[in-house]
C-alpha cells in the first residue's frame, strides 16, 4: 500500500511555492541552464525537472 503524505497547510504550500519560484528567479537571473544546476546539483536534469514538477502539483512531496 503506497504511503501518502498528510497535506500540507495552506500557509506552508503558499510558502513553498514562492521559495520555488524564486529559486528560478535567481536561476534565471545568474543566466544559468537548468542543466547547469542539475549538474551542481549532482544530479540528472530529468531528475531536477522531475522532482520541480512532482513538488508544483503536490508541495506536500518534498518531504519524500
Amino acid at each position: 500500500m503506497p504511503r501518502t503524505s498528510p497535506p500540507l497547510l495552506p500557509r506552508l504550500a503558499r510558502l513553498l511555492e514562492r521559495v520555488g519560484g524564486n529559486l528560478k528567479l535567481a536561476r534565471l537571473r545568474r543566466k544559468y541552464s537548468a542543466e547547469t544546476v542539475a549538474q551542481r546539483a549532482g544530479i540528472s536534469r530529468k531528475t531536477l525537472y522531475d522532482k520541480l514538477n512532482r513538488l508544483a502539483i503536490d508541495p506536500g512531496s518534498f518531504r519524500q
